[in-house]
């Protein structure tokens, strides 16, 4: 890449800066209402699918298709969708929408190229989309408290879209709040932001609620925020947050115990054992128990989704890998728990069409050959990503680094999200995490083609003031 000439800068792409403007208000639209704004549109031409073929429009009138192909991770990710549309294309007939939306998981990374192609026709759209990811994360954080609240405790009294039973206008999934507050943390911690008090008390009560409400949705984003204070040395800091937090958890726990013990244990009963996520409080108990259920110790309606999850990923493992569908899997449109012979989760309101694991999924839909490709492809795209972020800390680019860890972090939730959930298969995730990896791989590839001589004359995001511009 080191001689890929960056196309300059045109003012007449007025196409690129208003489908720009288009994609960033869909990403806008699913991150704060979820379900219901994915459902906005006729079948089989909802939102997304509207995004993405003016999307493709775009991404041809660049004139960076080929480019955007560039390096290993586009590369992988190409065969991937190949192959995937191999998988695809023989069971459209047979079960028709179910086969595309089911082949999403992998080919809504169509959004990547996208993404790609217009950083690469124009750098300057990096500043651009991260000054207006700044107003998302003050607009999204203080929003949440109220909209994940809304959303689980009266869920009961939210309409459905207009023609669509039983699909409600606001459906934000606990693991999907996360993600996004997990890229808006690392985003304050790495200095594209201030973190004010008000904000950082939304920031906590909301991830404090989604903890509860979801064991994925606790990992998702304390586990990438774990990685961001270490990468950026502040392993001290973080060691006090988890001291503070402890004590401050193990207070409200005992204060629990104490108000919810029986005075007179004939007539008062302790709280109701939640049986799924729609159900559970958001108490210090029930976060405990979540954390419980990561080593096998959670209650029993805890346990139960875990050895659902548990026994689809072994029948799949037993399907492909030592049965007859180990090449090429099962494709893409059946429903994986009535080919496998599962019953329907008892905790889950709808039928399952595939196993809460993107990956899982890719081996039972896709076979080996499709695993092996998705984890060739993630290790590659974060390889690069890391690697960039590396090389711009050893060259004082700070930052360029700051922005790759951002990045990686953003990625790394909603990849662990979608390790327990079914996630990238739906746009709400899918999209998001497609334009993630674009923008990552976009900004890697232009950071890569800047002159190696004279590093502090080279520096364009920085020496035009990235940080200050975010804090004017």
């Amino acid at each position: 890449m080191s001689g890929y000439a960056i196309p300059a800068y045109n003012p007449s792409r007025t196409a690129s800066e208003a489908y720009l403007m288009l994609l960033g208000g869909v990403l806008f639209g699913y991150a704060m209402i979820g379900k219901g704004f994915a459902y906005i549109g006729m079948p089989p031409l909802f939102i997304g699918e509207v995004a993405l073929l003016l999307g493709i429009v775009v991404l041809l009138r660049t004139g960076c298709l080929f480019a955007s192909m560039a390096t290993l991770p586009a590369v992988l990710l190409t065969v991937t969708m190949t192959w995937v549309l191999i998988r695809t294309v023989p069971y459209i007939s047979q079960y028709g929408f179910n086969a595309a939306r089911d082949s999403v998981i992998v080919m809504y990374g169509i959004f990547a190229f996208i993404v790609i192609a217009m950083l690469l026709e124009d750098p300057g759209r990096i500043r651009t989309i991260t000054q207006r990811y700044l107003i998302f994360t003050g607009i999204y954080v203080f929003c949440m408290p109220l909209v994940a609240s809304y959303s689980h405790f009266l869920r009961d009294f939210i309409p459905s879209m207009p023609g669509y039973v039983g699909v409600p206008m606001l459906q934000v999934r606990a693991g999907e709040i996360a993600a996004h507050l997990c890229g808006a943390t690392v985003f304050a911690m790495v200095g594209f932001r201030k973190a004010t008090l008000l904000w950082t008390l939304a920031l906590v009560a909301t991830l404090v609620i989604v903890s509860a409400l979801s064991r994925s949705a606790m990992l998702s984003a304390i586990v990438p925020i774990c990685f961001a204070a270490l990468m950026l040395g502040h392993w001290r800091k973080l060691i006090i947050i988890v001291i503070g937090a402890g004590f401050l958890f193990s207070l409200s726990y005992a204060i629990e115990k104490i108000v919810a013990e029986p005075s007179d244990p004939p007539h008062i009963t302790t709280p109701r054992e939640a049986i799924g996520s729609e159900d559970r409080l958001v108490m210090p108990s029930q976060i405990a128990d979540n954390v419980l259920s990561l080593f096998g110790e959670g209650s029993e309606g805890t346990e139960s989704t875990s050895e659902w999850r548990l026994q689809w990923w072994d029948v799949t493992l037993e399907d492909t890998v030592f049965g007859e569908h180990f090449w090429a899997g099962r494709g893409f449109g059946v429903n994986l728990a009535e080919a496998h012979g599962l019953q329907q989760n008892p905790l889950e309101l709808r039928p399952n069409r595939s196993p809460h694991n993107a990956s899982i999924t890719m081996l039972g839909r896709a076979g080996v050959t499709g695993l092996v490709l998705w984890i060739m492809l993630s290790i590659s795209w974060s390889w690069s990503v890391l690697q960039a972020m590396f090389d711009a800390r050893r060259r004082g680019s700070t930052d360029w680094a700051n922005l790759f860890l951002f990045v990686f972090c953003y990625a790394l939730a909603m990849h662990i999200d979608a390790s327990l959930n079914v996630a990238l298969e739906n746009p709400m995730s899918g999209i998001w995490f497609w334009c993630l990896f674009g923008f990552g791989l976009g900004a890697v590839m232009i950071y890569r083609a800047q002159p190696r001589e004279h590093d502090e004359a080279n520096r364009p995001f920085e020496k035009d003031g990235l940080v200050q511009r975010l804090h004017p």
